[in-house]
């Protein structure tokens, strides 16, 4: 499915804590999904936001610009727990532990981009 999807930014996500920008947790809103995209962003949806399933193609829109921000696809979804958010980015090559001093990342690691809360979508007429 080709989808529109309005979005907030919520920055770089701390995975360990879940932690946004604004310093509150994605695993500690109740129940809800999040979406891997091949741009390397976390989608973050609440629990009636099961509107995106692997494999959607997608256009993020700013929530009150209407501005585009990026264009991709769905890898991967999860639901909001630590654990399970964790082994989704294990399994997708994102490395997600802290580095320690005088070390540098393993090669062929990747790093997650911004992360954005999602706020409505609608289907993109071709």
């Amino acid at each position: 499915m080709n989808l529109r999807i309005f979005v907030l930014s919520i920055g770089l996500v701390n995975i360990d804590t879940g932690k946004t920008m604004y310093d509150w947790s994605i695993y500690e809103n109740g129940p809800g999904t999040v979406y891997l995209t091949n741009t390397g962003s976390l989608l973050y949806g609440s629990a009636g936001a099961g509107y995106l399933v692997i494999g959607d193609t997608y256009e993020l829109r700013g929530n009150d610009s209407q501005r585009l921000l990026q264009r991709g696809k769905i890898i991967d979804t999860a639901p909001t727990t630590r654990e399970a958010v964790l082994a989704m980015l294990k399994k997708n090559g994102y490395d997600c532990n802290p580095i320690k001093a005088f070390r540098k990342r393993a090669p062929g690691n990747k790093n997650l981009g911004l992360s954005y809360s999602i706020k409505g979508a609608e289907d993109l007429v071709a």
